[in-house]
Order: structure tokens, then C-alpha cells, then sequence
């Protein structure tokens, strides 16, 4: 079968089936358009523009963003109770898909303004919207992916729900990166210009504005099209409140919250990536332009997750995807960036399976309610989401310190008196080995923890078939290999 053949029996698959609608698939796509290109412009810019435009000492920036994050953490369990025992017209989830977004779009609007104060006074201004911005994104995240929970229960659907998703998802990520550098490269080569540095910020500031107001739309229609279904999914009679003990004996979410974590050194990767084409590469437009192929083979990886989902598992596609990716960084490496076209092309294919991971990751851990439900007799959408989200969290406020102590220890110089800072030859070195090396941690680190995951194969189908029982009889739980459940 040719690969084009493949893409459009993939993207067949984007359809109404008995587990959920088309109107609830495209809602929850939108949700994480809007939501990750917010995160994207945030995530990819943010630190280059207080590094370089408002002058944040990188020192300093590590401890605002490690303890900002860290506070983040005490919120996440907090918001996966607030929305579990939340009970309204609209539901649980659903009411914060209608209010989390504005937070969220005003802090990243914000991010972006040099403010008239004091050094302390901006150290505290970005603390706050900072946090803010956080906040905003766990609640709103949480949410969607628990709604996203509650709609969607067949096991057999869960790749084609999350996929189409994915594709959103990837799109919304993309345009930050593409439409920013061209615009500032178009300023940096405009010789009329006369005050560059006021320029360059007005740049960021109206991207900002722009992203987050599209998003801030995109983010509220899953509000008017996911209704919240099956409340009370526990297979045992009575709701209990969801043990800690509970939560452990999840083995495939444990897999996935300690990868999430470690999955922070390929993060800070992608992170320098703004980096390494606007001093390595001194070219900042070069990004946009190598983002269109990387962007047209991630679409394709993610078009063929239903394709791939009905042949390999979730881990054996989690374990493919990082080894790809630790085989063509090795290539990049041994070859360096000397030559433009090679690394364009080795970026673009080495980041193809990123969209399919992200989609991966998802639903695996949303199978993970199921595991948890057999091996314990709980079950909670929330509390999950919330744990996940809380990784997610860990691995942002891992990320950020662990890119700036690299631009630490390779003497990346900062913005001083309004001015960009020149690098030297040793710092844009420095970048590209930051980046290689953040990447082969992140990947074979996961690579080597998802190979203990069992929920899989044989196992998986009769742990499904047994909950489909219990749910059919009310059976009480029982044992079936010698693992006594809680």
C-alpha cells in the first residue's frame, strides 16, 4: 500500500463512531488548538525575550521559573479535587473549559511587556503572571483531557479521539514558531528602522496579543460542544475517595508520570532551539522555514496513529518514536550544523514522530483508568488527569532551569541597557551540544522505563474483558493473578 494510501485511510478514521460524535471530536481538536499554541508561544519565546529583550539574569530566572513551577505543583492535586467534587448543571470539568482560558491569555499577553520598574519590580512582575499563566493552564488542561475521559470509552476509539486531537494540537503548536521569527528577521533587515531593540519587543507583544486572543476563541468552543458523560464510571457499588495507594498500584500511569518527568531534558532541547537559530545559525527566519517540513512530517506521523495503533501498542509506538529520534540526533552530532540544508532536513526528520508521541502519551494514559479500576476497584477521571497534568508540571519546572543552567555554564551572555548581547563562538557552540546531548537524556531515558510497562497485548485485553464483566454483573472484585486489590 503506497503511504499516501495509508494518510487517507488515517484520516478516514476522523469520524462520528458509536463512542462519540464529530461535533465532540472537532470541539475537543480546537480545545488543544487554541491551548497549544498559547503554550507554544509562551514555551518557545518567553525565555528569549526576558533573556534578551527585558534583561532577566539567567540566575535569577531559573529560581523565578523553578519556584513559580514548584508552586504550580500544590495546585495540581488541588484542581483535580476541586473538579472532582465539583457537581453542576454543566458538569465537573466542563464549567473550567468556559473560565480557565482568560487567566491564561492575559498572563501570556503580559509575559511579553517590558514594564516600566525597577529590576526587583520586573523580577516580580513575571513571578506573578507567571503563576498565573500557570494556573490557568492546569485548570483548563485538566479539564479537557477529563471531559475528553468521560466521552470517549472504547478502547478501540481512543487513538482516533486523541489523534485528531493531536493534529489540532500540532497545527496550533506550529504558528508561534512559524510566523514569529519571520516577522522579527523582516525587521532586523528593514535599514529604516532606526530603533531596532523597541521594534523587536512591539513584535513580540502584538504576536502575543494576536495568539492569545485566537486561542482564548478556540479554547471556549469546547465548552459548547463536549458534554461531560458517564459520571459514575466505578465498576464497585459505592464511591470511595480515591486512595493514594490507589493511585501507586497504577502502573502504567507511575510509567507515564516518571517519563513525563525525564521527557524534561528533551523539552529544554526543543527549547534551544530559538537559540540555536537565532545566534548558532544567526538566522532567526531559518526556524520557520525548517518548521514547515518538520510540521508536514509530524502531521503525517500523527495521520497515521490509527494505522500504527492497530498494529504496534502504545509502548512499542512510545519506544519507536524516542529511539528514531536518539538515531537521527546521533547523525546530527557526528555531521554538525555547517551545512543548512542538512540541518533542515535532519530537524525536520528527526522531529516526525513528536506529533505521534504526544498523541500516544495521551492515550495511554487515559487507559490507565482502566488499569486502575481493575487492579483497585477505583476509578477517577480527575484524579488521573490531575496526576498527569501534575507531571507535565514537574517537567515544565524541570525544563526551564535545566535550559537556562546549560546557557549558564556556556556563558550565554544576557540584554544589558537595552542592547542584544553579542555571543561568541564558544556560546553558539555550546547551544548546539546543549541540544543534542538534552535530547539522547530525555529519549533513552523514557525509552528504558516504558520497557517495564505489561498493560499490553494479551494482558490488556482480558484486563478490558474483565471490567466489562464487573460492569455488566457488578461483580464483586476478585483476584485473578494473585494480586490482591486493595
Amino acid at each position: 500500500m503506497r503511504i499516501t494510501e495509508k494518510i487517507r485511510g488515517a484520516l478516514s478514521n476522523f469520524k462520528s463512531t458509536s463512542s462519540f460524535t464529530l461535533k465532540e471530536q472537532l470541539g475537543f481538536a480546537s480545545g488543544l488548538f487554541g491551548e497549544d499554541m498559547m503554550i507554544d508561544m509562551v514555551g518557545t519565546f518567553m525565555l528569549v525575550f526576558l533573556t534578551d529583550y527585558v534583561g532577566i539574569e539567567l540566575a535569577a530566572l531559573s529560581i523565578i521559573t523553578l519556584l513559580t513551577n514548584a508552586l504550580g505543583l500544590i495546585n495540581d492535586p488541588i484542581a483535580g479535587v476541586v473538579v472532582e467534587k465539583t457537581h453542576s448543571k454543566l458538569g465537573r470539568a466542563r464549567p473550567y473549559l468556559l473560565f480557565a482560558p482568560f487567566p491564561l491569555a492575559i498572563s501570556s499577553i503580559l509575559l511579553f511587556v517590558i514594564p516600566d520598574l525597577s529590576y526587583n519590580g520586573r523580577l516580580v512582575y513575571v513571578f506573578i503572571f507567571y503563576f498565573i499563566y500557570a494556573m490557568g493552564y492546569t485548570f483548563y488542561d485538566l479539564s479537557v483531557m477529563s471531559v475528553a475521559a468521560r466521552i470517549n470509552l472504547s478502547p478501540k476509539d481512543r487513538k482516533k479521539f486523541f489523534s485528531m486531537g493531536e493534529l489540532a494540537a500540532t497545527l496550533g503548536s506550529m504558528l508561534p514558531g512559524f510566523i514569529l521569527p519571520i516577522l522579527i528577521s523582516m525587521v532586523k533587515n528593514d535599514a529604516s528602522i532606526t530603533n531596532q531593540f523597541k521594534a523587536q519587543t512591539n513584535v513580540y507583544f502584538i504576536c502575543a496579543v494576536v495568539f492569545s486572543v485566537v486561542a482564548t476563541v478556540m479554547m471556549i468552543i469546547p465548552f459548547f460542544t463536549l458534554k461531560e458523560k458517564n459520571l459514575d464510571l466505578s465498576s464497585i457499588r459505592e464511591k470511595v475517595k480515591i486512595k493514594p495507594s490507589a493511585i501507586l498500584k497504577n502502573k502504567p500511569l507511575m510509567l507515564a508520570f516518571v517519563t513525563n518527568i525525564i521527557e524534561s531534558f528533551r523539552q529544554a532541547s526543543i527549547g534551544l532551539l530559538a537559540y540555536f537559530y537565532l545566534h548558532t545559525l544567526n538566522n532567526f527566519a531559518l526556524g520557520s522555514i525548517f518548521s514547515i517540513f518538520s510540521g508536514i512530517l509530524a502531521y503525517i506521523g500523527i495521520a497515521l496513529v490509527p494505522w500504527f495503533g492497530k498494529r504496534f501498542s502504545t509502548k512499542a509506538l512510545l519506544i519507536g518514536g524516542y529511539l528514531y529520534m536518539v538515531f537521527w540526533f546521533i547523525i546530527f552530532l557526528i555531521v554538525g550544523y555547517n551545512n543548512l540544508i542538512f540541518v533542515g532536513a535532519i530537524l525536520a526528520i528527526a522531529g516526525a514522530p513528536s506529533g505521534l508521541l504526544r498523541a500516544a502519551r495521551r492515550f495511554y494514559v487515559v487507559d490507565s483508568i482502566d488499569y486502575m479500576e481493575w487492579k483497585t476497584g477505583e476509578r477517577s477521571e480527575g484524579m488521573v488527569m490531575a496526576l498527569n497534568s501534575l507531571s507535565w508540571k514537574m517537567r515544565k519546572a524541570l525544563k526551564e532551569p535545566l535550559l537556562t543552567l546549560g546557557l549558564v555554564i556556556i556563558g550565554y551572555q544576557i540584554a544589558t541597557n537595552g542592547r542584544e548581547a553579542v555571543q561568541t563562538e564558544a556560546v553558539k557552540k555550546g547551544i548546539f551540544y546543549l541540544m543534542i546531548f538534552t535530547t539522547l537524556i530525555g529519549s533513552l531515558g523514557s525509552v528504558i522505563l516504558f520497557m517495564f510497562d505489561d498493560f499490553t497485548g494479551k494482558k490488556k485485553e482480558r484486563i478490558l474483558a474483565e471490567l466489562k464483566a464487573r460492569k455488566e454483573s457488578l461483580l464483586p472484585i476478585t483476584d485473578t493473578e494473585g494480586e490482591k486489590p486493595i
